[in-house]
């Protein structure tokens, strides 16, 4: 069974008000689930607390915002479980409503039918999650630059789970592009429908036939143009995921 914990992270304790309100919203729809809001500061700590050194090393050489959440998010379901969500996402449906109770372990599919790390969850020590991290870790320790979606994002599941043939329930994601929070709200009442997903590859729980993916959370990109980036200056879209900088910071 999945621990109910419900992982999320930012670089501060600074969320700016678009971001507070979705952290609200899940917080206030999950009443039964245990919170956990990481900051960097927060992360480092619990991973010098529990010994965790090689990874706190790695944590630390990261500059990128991205790939410091893709590693995080990978360590601390493999240490602790429970279930992992950006912060630009809202759920839809409250997790007990979805989540089936014999999963080792969740993960969401995007349009494209292919992974996405924005909505996660196993067990601890569960083997998907094990597999990724060791390929994550493996391209840190070897400074392997590039995109953060590239050397710490979730290519390296799909990369690393070819043969791995274990239960895990999968939901799908919606993208919402309009801008107001308030016609958002609306649309979740209205609910969601996922087309086109398909039968997925990987062996699943919670359908007979393994093609009623349910969508449970619907994201948009919008917060990420009005939050200030870590030097505090105005933000640009995703401007975490710049690749005219090294993901590492200088050894």
């Amino acid at each position: 069974m999945i621990p109910k914990i419900l992982h999320q992270t930012w670089w501060t304790e600074d969320l700016g008000e678009l971001l507070q309100k979705r952290v609200n919203h899940n917080k206030q729809q999950n009443p039964t689930w245990d919170y956990k809001f990481w900051t960097d500061g927060d992360i480092e700590n619990w991973l010098e607390l529990e010994g965790h050194v090689k990874d706190l090393e790695r944590f630390k050489a990261i500059q990128v915002g991205p790939a410091k959440a893709d590693l995080f998010r990978l360590i601390v379901l493999y240490y602790m479980g429970g279930v992992y969500m950006d912060l630009d996402n809202v759920l839809t449906k409250p997790i007990d409503e979805w989540l089936h109770d014999e999963a080792p372990a969740m993960v969401s599919l995007n349009g494209l039918r292919r992974v996405d790390f924005c909505l996660v969850g196993c067990e601890p020590g569960n083997t998907y999650i094990k597999k990724t991290l060791e390929k994550v870790r493996s391209k840190i320790d070897q400074r392997v630059d590039g995109s953060a979606l590239h050397v710490t994002g979730p290519p390296n599941w799909r990369h690393a789970n070819r043969r791995t043939r274990e239960p895990i329930q999968i939901v799908g994601l919606a993208e919402c592009l309009e801008p107001s929070y308030e016609r958002r709200e609306v649309i979740e009442k209205e609910g969601f429908a996922l087309g086109g997903v398909g039968t997925p590859k990987l062996p699943w729980v919670g359908s007979e036939d393994g093609r009623d993916i349910e969508c449970v959370l619907v994201r948009s990109r919008k917060p990420w143009s009005q939050v200030k980036a870590p030097d505090g200056k105005p933000s640009f879209f995703n401007w975490q995921k710049m690749r005219r900088k090294s993901l590492y910071h200088d050894d």
